[in-house]
């Protein structure tokens, strides 16, 4: 499977110059909206090909998989669990924003054989590889 990431960015520059210049300004919070960088693991064997994330805190509601021509694209938001309304400083390392992955599908997968399932915040998928038929060779009489 290969992997595709297309992330146009806002111009780093103006990002920081935006969070230090309202750095001590507490009446007006930031509140920046960014792309997750989500860690992906694929493998595979005889039956199936298999794709999984973890997803901490992001509820099924809010993760779609769909698929476009030959490519299944894993999209979804992890949302902030509560937005505090006191103006006092706050820091932290979560990571919330939008995230989208897109993979290419193999020649022998079976789309109508996908299944994909959240569990203990790790989402999975299961594409089913489809019966290699093995190419048939006809002789060709040279006259």
């Amino acid at each position: 499977m290969t992997l595709i990431t297309y992330k146009p960015r806002s111009g780093m520059i103006n990002e920081f110059d935006r969070l230090f210049n309202n750095f001590w300004d507490f009446e007006n919070k930031i509140e920046v909206k960014e792309n997750i960088n989500l860690n992906f693991r694929t493998n595979e064997d005889e039956d199936f090909y298999f794709i999984e994330t973890d997803l901490p805190g992001v509820e099924k509601k809010d993760v779609s998989v769909n698929i476009i021509d030959d490519m299944i694209t894993i999209s979804g938001e992890r949302k902030a669990l509560k937005k505090e309304s006191n103006n006092t400083f706050q820091c932290g390392s979560s990571n919330y924003g939008e995230f989208s992955k897109s993979f290419y599908i193999p020649e022998d997968a079976n789309i109508d054989k996908i299944n994909a399932k959240i569990k203990n915040g790790v989402l999975g998928i299961e594409i089913k590889k489809s019966k290699k038929i093995p190419p048939s060779t006809k002789k060709i009489v040279v006259k």
